[in-house]
């Protein structure tokens, strides 16, 4: 579509601009992946034709669809998606339904089309056979192509038809004359309406047409949708060789052969838009991206691999119980360090080979549940013991099957929430016992109030889920350095709210388990249905009550972020944000660089990027920062109270939200000011931190808007707090440095390359250098003068006095 549109564009226009388009294809490397498409459209230059195949909407970090388009339009793009998700799962307002079109698939093919795939998939002898019966049956070739209506049907039809001249022919060997009665003739109308229907068509290949060996390998294919094909078939010799065997010791091993008769009936192999890359630095040589050159074996139809689980349960119920054991086992060794040992090679080799086996692996579960009532029953187990598991990836095949329930019809929304409540109820279990109990529990230290798992370590020494891949790392680079560590001496409400607990515990991890799923289920809800969405409101309400921190901090950094840009405008919503704003002022962990009032940040943050809640998020914000102002002079430093933590929330917001040229909205200059507002009357170190931390965070994105009212906020900073300001555009000046080009030749410094010139006064000056040279000579500013001179001073030891020593 991409280069037809290109070549359509190069007939209509003489604009050579636009004819000259070129196709650029989003490299995913894996599921979750972010891609900035706002800021890829405004880096290009020459016009271009954006593919993004497959999107999600957590694949996109702005879903502004307004400022794309515009973006698109002022630079001559055109952006082509695709995804399966509904329009009204993608929340984007009424208003961008113009550029989201709703396409049936029976309307996407001409009848010229149908009868070409009809005739190019007979072969000759299907074809005298078709042409024959069809007279039978007083029908055409062109009416049987526009009943079937799409290619799929096309390949069900075809493949039925053949099957019935095969039964055909062993009768009529049996038949003297060897002729065929016309009350005999196969039926065309018949295998048309089966070919249509998927119940009908998934019944009629499982117990008419596939050997009970295939019938397992149908099911092989329906729990690891999705994978790669030896990625697959390794999976399924563990469910064979595990389980099945042994229900039936002369089952031999699954290969390629047996696919046959599923193939095009049941599946296809695709090549994935996949592309893999060494995401670590390596000390000489710099990594590249390859595609994956292996293909996927993905179900025709999503729905298919339901009906097929629905069918097979009437007879294979064992079988399926069996290996779910299996699929749980597989999730749990995904995240283990020894994936590299060859035997583990083809299911966990790389990030991308875990990924898809995870999600594959919670899709199964999901279908499974919905299967019946015992089968829900049965999946239940396996995604309890999932969701107690320490390591977060393994939690999130846990939350995305149960959200999964909610996503794909919201009649099935009654299994969420029966499992979530069950679930959340052990987690409250540690609640009841603990204030049964408060005072058995031994005193707890500084080293031990942090939360360890059942092997002693932080969670923050987890590996970082691949899911959140992005988040993590942003969250680790953006607060880390900005954020103190709680001192012994100081006061903490924290401690009082929440339960002493020398380590992490099975309901812990549950309850983190159960904020993810609700946060999961809400970016997937549907608008129109007002009595669920209130059920979810109570949900975030009853999780915002937790006394457990981890439970907080999958509250804080995943629910809200997903459910509050859906659910901003309700009143009862933003009284509660406010609520947990003043309670949770400080880390949730001492010894972690995460609080509820970073989390709610960012998500009013996320909030503020869906055009209608801009005006409630401005609001909001004006609102606590003038209820602040009126608080009482006196300030205990050692204490973070309630108006403290509005206000540093409110500094937060302010250096995360992600600004455009909206009219009437926030600016990162209007923002800038209200940071220097806070800053001169603010001396409570926690705000002044957020402060440092908001005005670095709008330095780095918005230099050339911000710079001006950089300098007049210095002047009210300490030396430490100068310090980080220069260690900000230090970075800027690296990064700028970076991407200097046409050196005489090039130099690696802590894992970025630079380009160097041999005669130094070549080498072209970065932006933040000229800009640092402007302020040095700037004498009516002196705190701005001694920031550039720092600064300048930074960029050499940085990166000039590295060169010369190597």
């Amino acid at each position: 579509m991409a280069f037809e549109l290109a070549s359509d564009r190069g007939r209509l226009t003489t604009n050579s601009q636009i004819v000259n388009l070129t196709v650029k294809l989003w490299n995913r490397r894996y599921p979750q992946q972010l891609i900035d498409i706002d800021a890829a459209l405004k880096n290009t230059k020459s016009p271009t034709i954006f593919v993004l195949k497959d999107v999600a909407p957590k694949n996109i970090t702005l879903i502004n669809w307004s400022q794309i388009c515009k973006t698109a339009q002022l630079n001559n793009h055109y952006v082509l998606v695709s995804t399966d998700v509904s329009f009204s799962c993608w929340n984007l307002g009424s208003e961008a339904r113009k550029v989201f079109p709703e396409m049936k698939i029976e309307d996407i093919y001409t009848d010229q089309f149908l009868l070409k795939q009809l005739n190019e998939q007979l072969n000759e002898n299907l074809s005298k056979e078709l042409l024959k019966h069809s007279r039978l049956n007083r029908m055409s070739i062109e009416s049987i192509a526009q009943q079937l209506k799409t290619t799929n049907n096309i390949f069900r039809f075809i493949q039925l038809f053949r099957k019935e001249v095969e039964k055909s022919s062993e009768e009529n060997q049996l038949i003297e004359n060897n002729k065929k009665a016309e009350s005999d003739q196969i039926k065309i109308q018949e295998l048309i309406e089966i070919s249509k229907n998927d119940e009908q068509f998934i019944r009629k290949l499982y117990y008419k047409v596939l050997n009970p060996r295939e019938q397992l390998l149908a099911l092989g294919l329906s729990f690891f949708n999705g994978c790669f094909e030896d990625q697959l078939f390794a999976a399924l010799e563990r469910v064979v060789e595990e389980v099945w065997q042994r229900r039936d010791p002369d089952l031999q091993a699954i290969d390629y052969c047996d696919l046959d008769q599923l193939q095009n009936d049941y599946f296809q192999l695709d090549r994935d838009d996949l592309y893999e890359t060494n995401l670590r630095n390596f000390k000489v040589v710099r990594t590249k991206e390859y595609k994956i050159d292996i293909r996927s074996i993905k179900l025709i139809s999503l729905d298919n691999r339901q009906m097929l689980l629905q069918v097979a349960w009437e007879s294979h119920r064992r079988q399926i119980i069996s290996g779910l054991d299996v699929l749980v086992k597989l999730v749990e060794e995904s995240v283990q360090e020894n994936y590299y040992d060859r035997a583990k090679w083809e299911l966990y080799g790389n990030s991308t080979r875990r990924e898809k086996l995870r999600r594959a692996i919670s899709k199964t579960l999901s279908d499974i549940g919905l299967v019946s009532t015992s089968a829900f029953s049965s999946v239940e187990g396996c995604l309890l013991r999932l969701a107690m598991n320490e390591d977060m990836q393994v939690r999130n095949v846990a939350a995305s099957a149960i959200a999964g329930w909610y996503s794909r019809d919201d009649r099935h929304a009654p299994k969420l929430f029966r499992i979530v409540q069950k679930f959340y109820d052990i987690t409250l279990d540690k609640e009841r016992q603990a204030e049964n109990n408060e005072n058995n529990y031994p005193r707890v230290t500084k080293e031990s109030d942090a939360p360890n798992n059942r092997k002693g370590e932080t969670e923050k020494k987890q590996k970082p889920p691949e899911k959140w891949m992005g988040i993590s790392a942003w969250i680790k680079r953006s607060i880390f350095d900005f954020f103190k560590i709680t001192k012994e001496s100081e006061e903490t409400e924290e401690k009082e709210y929440y339960i002493k607990s020398e380590e992490l515990e099975p309901q812990d991890y549950i309850g983190a388990t159960v904020a993810v799923a609700v946060g999961d289920a809400i970016w997937n809800s549907d608008d129109g249905n007002d009595t669920l969405l209130e059920e979810f409101d109570r949900w975030l309400e009853e999780l915002s009550e937790s006394k457990l921190r981890l439970v907080h901090l999958f509250f804080g950094y995943h629910t809200l972020f997903w459910a509050l840009p859906l659910r901003f405008k309700e009143l009862r919503i933003r009284e509660m944000l406010k609520k947990i704003t003043q309670r949770h002022g400080d880390l949730l962990f001492e010894k972690l660089p995460f609080s509820l009032n970073h989390a709610i940040a960012r998500s009013l943050a996320h909030a503020y990027a869906w055009p209608e809640n801009r005006n409630q998020v401005k609001t909001m914000l004006d609102e606590w920062y003038k209820e602040v102002g009126n608080r009482p002079s006196f300030i205990n430093k050692r204490k973070i109270s309630e108006a403290d933590a509005l206000l540093k929330t409110v500094a937060l917001t302010y250096g995360l939200i992600q600004y455009d040229e909206a009219q009437g909205m926030l600016t990162p200059e209007t923002a800038f000011q209200r940071l220097i507002a806070i800053i001169k009357q603010e001396e409570h170190p926690a705000v002044r931190e957020a402060v440092v931390f908001a005005s670095c965070n709008l330095t780095g994105r918005y230099f050339d808007k911000v710079a001006s009212h950089l300098q007049d906020l210095v002047a009210n900073l300490d030396d430490k707090e100068c310090d980080k300001i220069v260690q900000t555009l230090t970075e800027m000046h690296l990064e700028q440095r970076a991407s200097l080009k046409q050196g005489d030749r090039e130099i690696k410094v802590n894992g970025r390359y630079y380009q160097i010139w041999n005669n130094l006064t070549q080498r072209p000056r970065t932006p933040v250098e000229i800009a640092m040279d402007g302020w040095a000579k700037a004498d009516r500013k002196p705190a701005a003068q001694e920031i550039a001179i720092q600064a300048l001073v930074s960029f050499v030891k940085a990166l000039e006095e590295q060169i010369y020593v190597q």
